[in-house]
């Protein structure tokens, strides 16, 4: 039954006189608007509106109001009901989402001059904290009604009553912003508030948010052995430890560091994520789960997390809570749904001590033992701290602004000054920085052109390594090689593995693969006396096994000597075929009671350090050089007394002076090799032709051909078969700028318009 408490009528509206302002006490029946409960209304009209505040009479300040046009109104009056209303009821809220039932309602009757019901308004406060106020027109005309919230000046909400009848006054309050009941939106700070379908506010960090979503929230990166945190902290891990990451109860994320190339450096390795009591071991070319190697699409993964793999990373996704890609150099670490101020590890805090970081389950025994390793000479730090600032140049600085590229400019600079910019770590910075700034929605479209990054960034995700191995690029293929502490003491000794095992007419050895790979050694063209008899590979350890017994005695000479009975075989590779090789032409000799291996390995010393020659082509007469290096940034020189080794990589610069570089440039057109002094003898090996590297020659590389008057160009230095003379000539032509003086390299090449008379020959020599 419906019981009235109270009932208030305002004055009339008389013609050209203002609606009375009155505050009505509804603490019989409170509402809650966004967060807030009221236990008045204050009823006035205000700039040609009729206005139910909760807070206060209206004026120009933002308040919390219903409001709708005051034309034609007379004047409001109040009552409470304490009828119950729930869900089973034919009034009961339409609203989606509104739970409970409303134990009372605070009705308005608003009323014209002549006294006529115009329409009302009832407030009603479903399951204690949904507010809601409902229109009851009786006039024929839509009435449009405004929900206004402070602090802000403009309506949060409206509807008409053409289309509906009810307004929400549920959602939330906080730091400054107004939210919706379930909605997101983006606050001063940048970071995302969320109010929730109860109306409970809460807020996420984020880096950059945009229409409510937070498009770049707190992100850590690990790239070599450097880790940049939620805050851009930078640190550099230098150990072979492994350190934690993310922890909260049943989370643990951590990264473990190993060396490669070099013994007094370390770069990140794989990463370990523990859920509950599974470990899931990510790294190059392999996952596993406990240890075992799994195939993602078929491996059972803990509740909520989903493993994915594409050619270039493989990405993790764990219940919302955070995000993780790795690509082989570089960890990216995205944190969504995990409570920062819960969580431990150097991403969400790298200033802690990294003894604490450490963690003793992925840290073997020796890890921090520091060790330090001879001088590269192809590491430049000028060259690199160039490459490094390129992050603060014109082509990434639309993305600056949403993220810092500071960090990851140092980052670079330490690692590439410090550790050879191969296997694609040189350009693993660059491309975290724009993977950030692709989650900011800022486009980078000429990033790799300009970092000169094109092609792969991923690296061997699909090329599974042993322990002791790491898969890296040599001779332009990805291929597993030897970590360097591991390959020490084999490469001290100049062996390629095990010593010999001995039996009962028989002997086996075996060769570790990743030192034959280094060498660009294929074990497939390895062979005993017997070249049927060839080595077994293990696919998990990569060791090359050869053996022979008095069964299999694959071309084993016996012999006797000193009473002793000596099984002798060797191995060796199988005949080279072609007219140039790179390999180091491989012979090793086992046997029960002598080993030996034997590398023949020829040390090449150059016979000229440079070569000058005076030239005079037509009306210009100028001077050619022709020097060789030992770095790209030709400050190096190779000198009478250097040694070089088959296989090094070397670079060449032809250089000119007396020619006048606004109107001329030198264009190398062709280099050949031979090993007779000769040029036009044979055999004869090129290196370029038509101002391009030989399409057949995945080491030849040429540098600035055609754009001055010097040009250079890089390979990996062989000898003919059967000779160890190597002799160099180029044949270099003038181009008049008037034409295009660059070569077009590639599969469709043009016609030499540099045509110059008299080109120039020059050459170099070398001998063992």
């Amino acid at each position: 039954m419906l019981l009235f408490l109270l009932c208030v009528a305002a004055v009339s509206h008389m013609t050209g006189a203002a609606l009375t302002s009155e505050q009505h006490d509804i603490s019989g029946c409170p509402i809650v608007v966004y967060g807030t409960t009221y236990t008045a209304v204050y009823v006035s009209e205000y700039e040609a509106s009729l206005f139910f505040c909760f807070d206060r009479f209206k004026d120009a300040s933002p308040g919390d109001c219903v409001r709708t046009s005051s034309a034609g109104v007379g004047s409001v009056s109040l009552s409470l009901s304490q009828e119950s209303v729930d869900s089973t009821s034919p009034q009961y809220t339409k609203l989606e989402g509104v739970q409970g039932s409303s134990s009372c309602s605070a009705q308005f009757s608003i009323m014209d001059a002549n006294n006529n019901n115009m329409f009302s308004l009832i407030l009603s406060l479903y399951g204690e904290i949904y507010g809601v106020a409902a229109v009851n027109p009786t006039e024929s005309e839509s009435r449009d009604l405004y929900l206004e919230v402070s602090p802000e000046t403009n309506a949060v909400d409206s509807i008409s009553t053409s289309e509906a009848t009810e307004l929400s006054l549920s959602g939330c309050k906080d730091q400054g912003a107004v939210l919706r009941r379930d909605s997101k939106a983006c606050l001063s700070d940048g970071s995302v508030g969320i109010c929730s379908a109860s109306n409970v506010f809460t807020s996420e960090r984020c880096n950059h948010c945009e229409n409510g979503e937070c498009l770049l929230g707190l992100w850590c990166s690990v790239t070599g052995f450097s880790l940049i945190d939620v805050s851009g902290v930078l640190i550099s891990i230098r150990d072979r430890c492994g350190y934690s990451l993310l922890s909260r109860d049943g989370l643990h994320l951590g990264a473990v560091f190993r060396e490669r190339r070099r013994t007094d450096v370390s770069l990140l390795d794989h990463l370990i994520l523990t859920v509950g009591s599974t470990h899931i071991h990510i790294g190059q070319g392999a996952i596993k789960l406990n240890g075992s190697l799994v195939n993602i699409s078929t491996a059972q993964m803990p509740e909520g997390l989903t493993i994915s793999k594409t050619s270039s990373e493989i990405s993790v996704l764990y219940s919302q809570e955070f995000a993780l890609h790795f690509d082989g150099h570089s960890a990216l670490i995205f944190i969504k749904g995990l409570d920062v101020s819960a969580v431990t590890g150097l991403c969400v805090d790298a200033g802690i001590d990294l003894n604490t970081a450490k963690s003793p389950e992925l840290s073997p025994d020796g890890c921090d033992n520091a060790h330090t390793d001879v001088e590269d000479r192809t590491i430049s730090c000028p060259t690199a701290t160039t490459h490094c600032n390129l992050l603060n140049s014109a082509g990434f600085a639309s993305c600056h602004a949403h993220v810092d590229p500071a960090p990851f400019v140092s980052s670079c600079t330490q690692a590439l000054c410090s550790y050879p910019s191969v296997d694609g770590l040189q350009c693993s910075f660059h491309q975290t920085y724009e993977a950030l700034c692709s989650r900011a929605n800022v486009v980078l479209p000429d990033w790799k052109t300009e970092t000169q990054c094109e092609g792969k960034i991923g690296l061997c995700l699909d090329i599974y390594c042993s322990e002791h191995e790491f898969c890296g690029v040599n001779l332009n293929e990805e291929t597993c090689l030897c970590r360097a502490v591991f390959a020490q003491k084999y490469k001290s000794n100049k062996t390629f593995g095990e010593p010999t095992v001995c039996g009962d007419n028989a002997a086996s050895i075996y060769l570790i693969g990743c030192l034959l790979n280094e060498k660009g050694i294929k074990y497939s063209e390895l062979h005993l006396n017997d070249p049927v008899c060839r080595g077994q590979m293990d696919p998990e350890t990569h060791m090359l096994r050869f053996g022979f017994d008095s069964a299999h005695s694959c071309g084993t000479e016996v012999t006797t000597q000193d009473s002793q009975v000596i099984f002798k075989n060797s191995i060796r590779m199988k005949n080279q075929t072609g007219m140039v090789t790179r390999q180091d032409q491989f012979t090793m000799d086992f046997s029960c009671f002598y080993n030996q291996p034997r590398l023949k390995t020829v040390a090449l010393r150059i016979r000229d350090s440079s070569v000058v020659q005076k030239i005079i082509s037509g009306a210009w007469s100028y001077n050619l050089s022709m020097k060789s290096y030992l770095d790209p940034s030709l400050s190096q020189p190779i000198l009478p007394q250097t040694q070089l080794q088959l296989d090094q990589t070397i670079w060449v610069q032809l250089s000119t002076s007396g020619l006048d570089h606004s109107l001329i440039s030198v264009v190398t057109d062709s280099c050949w090799a031979t090993s007779q002094p000769q040029p036009d003898s044979t055999p004869k090996y090129d290196l370029l032709e038509h101002g391009c590297a030989n399409p057949n020659d995945r080491t030849v590389k040429v540098e600035g051909n055609g754009l001055g008057t010097s040009n250079f160009f890089s390979f990996n230095m062989f000898q003919f078969t059967g000779s160890s003379d190597l002799f160099l000539h180029c044949k270099v032509v003038l181009c008049n700028h008037k034409n295009s003086c660059v070569p077009t390299c590639g599969s469709r090449r043009r016609r030499s318009i540099y045509n110059d008379p008299n080109p120039a020959l020059i050459s170099l020599s070398w001998a063992s």
